[in-house]
């Protein structure tokens, strides 16, 4: 899902596997991005100048990208194809004592002023020794409680970074192995302590590369960055994530000239393109970030030949595999499919034709009528050609009714019981 998380807006996406569609080219690798709302700085927060000066009501944004069970993300990159950028309308907030990157935060920076705050990228780390948590899974408490600032309890941000900071603690080896960090545009000239006045980053071949790393908390979510801003963000990464199998999956945010193992992902691009969502529906949009309650007509499968027995005129979806025809039905139950056909249905009262569908001859049963009441029986085929037209005389047994003579077809069979027609229909299958 795509979520930015306060109070008053939620944007959810689930991709789900639909039967009988063709591959959709949108992985379930990455499963969304949360953008949270971190904090939002208040008249307090804009007297420190030391860390350098925060206007009030900037917003500080924390990027968490969510990933499958077992997957771990090892790079975000540019590419000329698939350039990697975040802007916002108004400049990024960079402490004096902030950096580059999130996991080379110190302790001490992180207690001193505003300077957690900071605008940085990541992967996983939010200073030198924490992870980077959604606040509402964090339970380890803040390092803010009881600070000069950062003491905001606006309830649109949600859960006050002073009773919670999502920050962590590392345990073992859950530190993340940075060894590639490049690119021809310095990511500290967008973030970091020598950034000033800037309000964009733009590079067609970044890549911060790492080992690997999984999500932290209840689910697989991987913070890839905090912006802090007066404006409002918008972006299109790129990522490389190394799925449950060992194999390195490539994902952008655009669907244009996809590169050796590129998939595109709605989930990279913020804000994201709105649209169907529900895969029940015709209307449905594998590349739409939002709902934004376009769908309207329900998804029904069936078959839309009109030559086959289980011909659907209320299907909108046409699964030629479900179509059923007399000489064929793809190793399906005809009977099942198709049972206007009228497979062993009982004719009339002690009556009964079988078998049905049939490769040789069939039968009727239940000639012991009144010897004095006419009956005959008459067999058409598709054309309207009579094909057999035959008295019955009396007789308690049954009546073998002979297509030797027949190809493969349905025929009409209309029995005269007195001054009464009935019809019916036999399938022969030679």
């Amino acid at each position: 899902m795509i979520a930015l998380y306060t109070p008053k807006a939620k944007l959810v996406l689930c991709f789900l596997s639909l039967c009988f569609l063709s591959d959709l080219a949108y992985s379930q690798s990455v499963e969304g991005l949360d953008v949270e709302l971190y904090y939002i700085s208040d008249a307090n927060d804009a007297t420190d100048v030391l860390g350098g000066e925060l206007p009030e009501g900037s917003r500080t944004y924390r990027l968490f990208l969510n990933l499958c069970e077992g997957c771990k993300l090892s790079t975000l990159y540019g590419s000329p194809s698939h350039p990697f950028f975040i802007t916002s309308t108004e400049n990024f907030f960079n402490s004096s004592f902030g950096q580059t990157f999130g996991h080379n935060i110190t302790n001490a920076s992180l207690a001193f002023g505003i300077i957690p705050l900071d605008s940085y990228l990541t992967v996983g780390g939010a200073g030198k020794q924490q992870v980077g948590y959604m606040k509402g899974e964090d339970e380890t408490g803040s390092l803010f409680e009881g600070a000069d600032l950062l003491q905001n309890d606006d309830s649109e941000m949600g859960i006050p970074i002073k009773e919670s900071d999502g920050m962590v603690f590392f345990e073992g080896d859950t530190e993340p192995e940075f060894f590639s960090e490049g690119g021809t545009v310095p990511l500290s000239s967008a973030f970091g302590t020598s950034a000033s006045d800037v309000s964009s980053y733009y590079s067609t071949d970044l890549t911060v590369q790492t080992s690997g790393v999984e999500g932290f908390g209840s689910e697989n979510r991987v913070l890839i960055g905090q912006i802090t801003t007066l404006g409002e963000l918008e972006f299109e990464i790129n990522v490389s994530v190394i799925n449950p199998d060992g194999v390195t999956e490539k994902f952008v945010a655009r669907d244009t000239l996809l590169g050796p193992n590129e998939q595109v992902s709605a989930f990279l691009k913020y804000p994201p393109n709105c649209g169907c969502t529900d895969p029940d529906y015709v209307e449905y949009d594998p590349a739409a970030g939002c709902d934004d309650g376009s769908c309207s007509e329900l998804i029904v499968f069936g078959c839309l030949n009109e030559e086959a027995c289980n011909f659907d005129p209320t299907a909108n979806f046409d699964v030629p595999e479900l179509c059923c025809f007399v000489d064929s039905c793809q190793g399906l139950d005809i009977s099942i499919l198709c049972p206007t056909l009228g497979y062993g249905e009982t004719l009339a009262e002690n009556f009964r034709l079988y078998p049905n569908p049939t490769s040789g001859n069939f039968f009727i049963d239940g000639f012991h009528m009144d010897a004095y009441v006419r009956r005959r029986f008459v067999m058409i085929d598709s054309f309207g050609r009579v094909m057999l037209d035959k008295e019955l005389s009396p007789w308690s047994g049954r009546y073998e009714v002979p297509v030797d003579q027949l190809t493969t077809g349905v025929y009409s069979i209309r029995f005269l019981f007195e001054k009464e027609w009935v019809t019916e229909r036999v399938v022969i299958v030679k």
